[in-house]
């Protein structure tokens, strides 16, 4: 089976787009780890400039990964907060997801014996599949 980019429905293309730029990872996951960041403290942590935060902030809220808000203050008419949505961290949870190795429990046995472990299926770093591995102890027990 064929699949393209235009294949991929643009609710999941935009997210992708976002997350090409490392400054914009950094800040989503960054309010991974909190409910909610205030503009400034955004600016202040990443030490951006405000035309290149509110560029990186457009794209991340544009992409459905955060949301805006404000909360008014007396004397402070306009405080402009950062949250992930829903969307956001399910979003990073399933890109997690993919990069975790599955554990698959094997049993084994052989005459009066069993034998259980647990191995990995996932793949390498250079994107290989890994075979699970033949222990020792079961290949002398298969061979007796």
């Amino acid at each position: 089976m064929s699949f393209t980019v235009r294949d991929l429905p643009e609710e999941l293309v935009q997210p992708i787009k976002a997350l090409t730029d490392e400054t914009r990872r950094r800040i989503l996951i960054s309010l991974l780890e909190k409910d909610s960041a205030h503009y400034s403290d955004i600016k202040n942590n990443f030490q951006i400039k405000n035309g290149t935060l509110n560029h990186h902030l457009h794209i991340l809220v544009s992409s459905g990964l955060i949301r805006n808000f404000s909360i008014k203050i007396p004397g402070n008419p306009y405080n402009s907060y950062y949250a992930i949505t829903d969307f956001g961290r399910k979003f990073m949870a399933g890109l997690r997801q993919t990069l975790e190795p599955e554990v698959v429990e094997r049993t084994f046995t052989f005459t009066s014996a069993t034998f259980s472990d647990k191995i990995v299926i996932g793949s390498t770093s250079q994107g290989e599949e890994k075979q699970p591995e033949i222990y020792p102890i079961i290949e002398t027990l298969a061979r007796s």
